[in-house]
């Protein structure tokens, strides 16, 4: 029995020291860590810049009446380029939702889905992308949600999609 308690009180012993020396140490590499993290870190310019990005407004707000242009010292936003013909403005627009029939949308190439649509004939097509439309099988919102497309460039869109329909 004595054996036995002289291993547990030894082995206690040594579990201690160890547990001692664990939290030694993490002090230790906490000290040095402030000590160096403030120089070696914080003053970097990169992580500075890093961080002012991390930091800045997510976003603006518009008050009407007043400009709604960039904030002071940012630079004014580059204008998107506009899209070129209907398959491109469908390819960064309507794929979206008409490649894999999201909300009720047509999937481009549904004979089925895209024939009473197409019987309606073009300029109600044009009103629904254009204006957005809430129908039986779903919804379409205006400009299919990109705003940013002129009145024709959403109805080369739809152009390209009937073609496909053919």
């Amino acid at each position: 029995m004595s054996h036995d308690r002289k291993f547990f009180d030894k082995m206690g012993l040594v579990l201690g020291l160890l547990v001692v020396f664990t939290f030694v140490i993490f002090f230790v590499a906490g000290a040095i860590i402030e000590e160096t993290q403030n120089v070696f870190v914080m003053e970097d310019p990169t992580y500075q810049a890093e961080l002012a990005k991390r930091i800045a407004p997510v976003a603006r707000v518009a008050i009407a009446g007043q400009s709604d242009g960039a904030m002071p010292g940012e630079p004014e936003p580059e204008p998107v380029a506009a899209a070129t013909s209907g398959e491109d403005i469908y390819n960064s627009s309507c794929v979206a939702c008409h490649g894999i029939g999201i909300a009720g949308a047509p999937k481009v190439g549904d004979h089925d889905a895209w024939a009473p649509r197409i019987d309606q004939g073009l300029p109600t097509l044009y009103d629904h992308a254009i204006n957005g439309y809430q129908g039986d099988t779903g919804m379409m919102p205006p400009k299919g949600g990109a705003m940013s497309l002129s009145d024709d460039d959403v109805k080369a869109a739809v152009d390209y999609m009937a073609r496909l329909y053919e």
